[in-house]
């Protein structure tokens, strides 16, 4: 199975991470408080995806995400990892939420196309994708850097050297084995999607 997703990072951001002790009275007190931009606001959209057995590349993603961009990277990123991986979409389980370009019509077409076989997703339920514990290792990951990323450039080979040095143990522990299907052959409905028991569901570690 491989989980995909995209998230956004902030340049300059504060580590959201940092928890700190104040006493009573300290709450305002100026080395107690993290600084917010109101305006000239940078972030970073990155793509990626993860399974047992690899990852994706981190694909940065200018400017807004449409179906039809989101459709070159279902060809160009997704679909080249998981040949390499599996062999063939048919092998293979891909994650995907239900963001308008990932269901717009041309990205239906091309993962109709190319045979991809999909997870029956909940909508409106982001933690359900174990794809989300591996987005805020990059943030604990980028926040430890020194000196920090000052321009969107530097944020994005941040992101990226913190993407590689992941350990692939994580991605398994994440839930990356999960709804194997250990080589057997799973119906799927119209459309390509898994047609899981339902006492299975989307299921993750």
């Amino acid at each position: 199975m491989l989980f995909t997703d995209e998230s956004s990072y902030e340049v300059r951001g504060v580590d959201k991470h940092k928890r700190l002790w104040r006493a009573k009275g300290e709450r305002f007190l100026t080395e107690y408080l993290a600084p917010s931009f109101k305006s000239g606001r940078e972030t970073v959209m990155v793509l990626g995806g993860f399974c047992a057995a690899g990852r994706t590349k981190l694909v940065w993603v200018k400017g807004q995400i449409t179906g039809a961009s989101y459709a070159e990277m279902l060809v160009d990123v997704v679909y080249s990892k998981i040949t390499v991986i599996f062999g063939d979409t048919e092998s293979c389980v891909l994650q995907e939420d239900f963001a308008p370009p990932h269901t717009a019509t041309v990205c239906r077409a091309i993962r109709k196309e190319l045979g991809y076989c999909l997870l029956p997703w909940v909508p409106q339920s982001p933690d359900l994708n174990p794809i989300e514990n591996a987005w805020d290792y990059l943030e604990w990951a980028m926040r430890a850097m020194n000196p920090q990323p000052k321009t969107k450039e530097d944020l994005f080979q941040a992101l990226s050297d913190a993407r590689d040095i992941i350990p692939q143990s994580y991605f398994v522990s994440s839930g990356g084995h999960c709804a194997s299907t250990h080589g057997k052959s799973v119906p799927r409905d119209s459309q390509g999607a898994w047609l899981l028991p339902s006492s299975v569901g989307p299921a993750v570690s």
